[in-house]
């Protein structure tokens, strides 16, 4: 194999632009699900879920039924974080602390 070929092979792993007429050219980012969210915006994943059902963040569900699937984009989870005006808060209660009365 010449290394023209290889770099073929290369650049068909790449990630392919999307072009809209009148758009400027974009890459598709691959959507994560709640875990990796929740990896990004240092919240538990239970949490990203709450959010996205409360339509505090941008999702994608997957399903009709009760259980769905939801899929996040980090950079509109980025963008939604970073316009809101009092950021993302976990709602987590700590425990008592021990040994006072």
């Amino acid at each position: 194999m010449n290394i023209a070929e290889r770099a073929g092979k290369a650049d068909a792993a790449q990630p392919q632009p999307i072009m809209n007429e009148g758009q400027q050219a974009h890459f598709s980012e691959p959507f994560v699900d709640a875990e990796k969210a929740a990896a990004f915006l240092p919240l538990r994943p239970r949490r990203v879920l709450e959010l996205a059902r409360a339509g505090a963040i941008p999702a994608y569900p997957l399903g009709d039924g009760q259980r769905r699937v939801w899929r996040f984009r980090l950079s509109e989870v980025a963008c939604a974080v970073a316009s809101s005006h009092h950021g993302v808060h976990s709602t987590r209660q700590f425990p008592a602390p021990i040994g006072e009365d």
